[in-house]
């Protein structure tokens, strides 16, 4: 019994040191994101930040917009393997992404509810299909990557509850409340399975592109940016 007993309690121990790794590794993102609290518009590139959190990315080069208008608005921009989030009031971060929007041909903008919308007309068509892919992805990754977390304080709860039920003295975590996260899985699991259906929507529209001949050089929109319903 012993035995059955540190195993669970190090089971969930695992769990919550690795939950706290990856607290401690996007707090630190979050930190050195929160420096960059300037945008700036030039004739045709972007200053984003200041000292030495600063970059500077030229407007035809960013392939990538989002913006929050939620609990910590800011401005996410993507381009030339730049990743720069800026944090500001949530009527900045709407204008912003606005002239953003206006003055990037090639960027995707995904607005506050996370819809993208493809630029009208764009020299990198099959790029925009890239983008997406990949942000789907990403959104899968992280979500399905929660999931292991989940099942094993779910795992540790049902042990504390047969154990109370069987009369047997609590074996260390009294809080059955963990249960809960058993909820959560399947909730990130159809989230999951969602987002990586649309990656791989916008790589079947990108290879169909592709043999039409289309390239990132032509000046056409792509035909497939309807592809999301």
């Amino acid at each position: 019994m012993r035995q059955d007993i540190g195993f669970t309690v190090n089971l969930a121990l695992i769990a919550g040191v690795a939950l706290w790794l990856l607290v401690i590794y996007f707090a630190w993102k979050l930190m050195i994101a929160r420096l960059r609290f300037r945008v700036v518009l030039g004739e045709q590139w972007v200053e984003l930040g200041r000292g030495w959190a600063k970059c500077m990315l030229h407007f035809a080069d960013i392939d990538l917009i989002s913006v929050n208008l939620g609990v910590g608005s800011a401005v996410f921009v993507q381009g030339k393997q730049v990743d720069a989030r800026v944090y500001l009031t949530v009527d900045d971060a709407r204008n912003c992404a606005k002239r953003l929007r206006a003055h990037c041909p090639n960027a995707v903008f995904v607005d506050a509810y996370g819809t993208e919308h493809f630029p009208a007309e764009s020299c990198r068509p099959l790029l925009n299909l890239l983008v997406v892919e990949r942000r789907c992805m990403k959104i899968a990754i992280a979500e399905a990557a929660v999931i292991p977390f989940c099942l094993a304080f779910t795992a540790q709860g049902i042990y504390v509850l047969y154990q109370r039920l069987r009369g047997v003295p609590n074996p260390g975590y009294t809080n059955v409340s963990m249960l809960f996260f058993g909820l959560i899985s399947p909730t990130l699991a159809i989230s999951a399975w969602r987002s990586s259906q649309r990656a791989r929507k916008a790589r079947e529209a990108r290879s169909a592109l592709a043999e039409t001949g289309i390239t990132d050089v032509s000046m056409q929109s792509p035909k497939e940016r309807d592809f999301i319903s």
